[in-house]
């Protein structure tokens, strides 16, 4: 929680922690390569989808609940359409994108900071 890691900040103590820092970056990682995929995607209909995920039991099923949990909602996709984003590839060593969309996608990886709030690069 947001509270356990200010009182370990203020006890200077990293091991109240209720994760490791890393585990909380390689978690966040995953939701900011899925939200670029999102912002580089098209709206798209299920059927469509469905064509491209449909050799994949993991997004098949996936989507499968994802279509759900929307009719549950009360959600339309035919006035709501899902966005499809490109499945894209990551270098782990140096945290950039790789493959087809790396170019696009990279523009998404760090922004422009103001100061005194600038983050160095490093190479």
């Amino acid at each position: 929680t947001k509270q356990n890691f200010i009182d370990a900040v203020r006890a200077h103590d990293g091991k109240m922690l209720y994760s490791d820092a890393l585990e909380g970056h390689l978690s966040a990682g995953l939701v900011h390569m899925a939200n670029i995929s999102c912002r580089l995607g098209r709206s798209t209909s299920n059927d469509t989808i469905r064509d491209v995920v449909g050799n994949s039991s993991k997004f098949s099923e996936s989507f499968d609940r994802l279509e759900q949990h929307l009719v549950a909602n009360r959600i339309d996709p035919s006035r709501e359409p899902i966005k499809l984003g490109p499945m894209l590839e990551m270098d782990p060593d140096t945290e950039r994108f790789t493959g087809l969309f790396r170019k696009e996608a990279n523009r998404y990886v760090s922004r422009q900071y103001r100061q005194p709030f600038v983050i160095p690069e490093i190479e």
